[in-house]
C-alpha cells in the first residue's frame, strides 16, 4: 500500500484513522472483492495522512469525505502506475 506524502506533525491516531476508514469501506461495499480491499487500503492511508498533519484529532475534524476520496484516488492511480 503506498503512503500519501504529507508533513508529519503528530503520528498519534494514524493507525486508528487508517482502521476506521478501512473498516468503513468494507462495511459499505463487497468485502470479498479485490478492488474493495485496494480501495479500503487507500482510504485508510488517506485518512491516516490527514490524521498526522496536526496534533490530536484537529486535522480529521477539519477533513471531509471529499478530501479522503481525493487522496485515496491519488493513491489508487499511483498504485496502478507502479
Amino acid at each position: 500500500m503506498p503512503a500519501y506524502r504529507t508533513t508529519v506533525v503528530d503520528a498519534t491516531g494514524a493507525g486508528d484513522a487508517f482502521a476506521g476508514a478501512f473498516v468503513a469501506t468494507l462495511a459499505e461495499r463487497d468485502a470479498s472483492d479485490e478492488h474493495t480491499l485496494r480501495l479500503a487500503g487507500c482510504r485508510g492511508a488517506a485518512a491516516a495522512s490527514i490524521a498526522i498533519e496536526d496534533f490530536g484529532p484537529r486535522a480529521l475534524e477539519r477533513a471531509d469525505r471529499a478530501e479522503i476520496e481525493r487522496r485515496s484516488n491519488t493513491l489508487l492511480v499511483a498504485g496502478a502506475l507502479a
